[in-house]
């Protein structure tokens, strides 16, 4: 599976389900369009960690996690610079 499906998996997996049936897009507001809150995006980014062995540190900002979008283009920044290897 390719970093971005794993990573709308994680996300449709922590949708609230008032929002199942919402297309997640590289478009789509975490928290405007897919009802994520404080604790939900904590439990996305400890899911997102977990499934591709980096660390998300604590220098994110909301810029970072603004979009699906922008989620997956730190995600896979984070893979190139800390070098994981062993994920999917």
């Amino acid at each position: 599976m390719s970093i971005k499906n794993s990573v709308f998996k994680i996300i449709r997996k922590n949708l609230s389900i008032i929002y199942e049936d919402v297309a997640i897009t590289d478009g789509s507001l975490l928290i405007e369009d897919l009802g994520f809150d404080s604790v939900s995006i904590i439990t996305l980014l400890i899911e997102i960690e977990e499934m591709f062995n980096i660390d998300l540190g604590l220098n994110l900002s909301y810029s970072d996690l603004s979009t699906v979008g922008k989620l997956f283009l730190t995600v896979t920044s984070l893979i190139e610079e800390q070098g994981a290897t062993n994920y999917g």
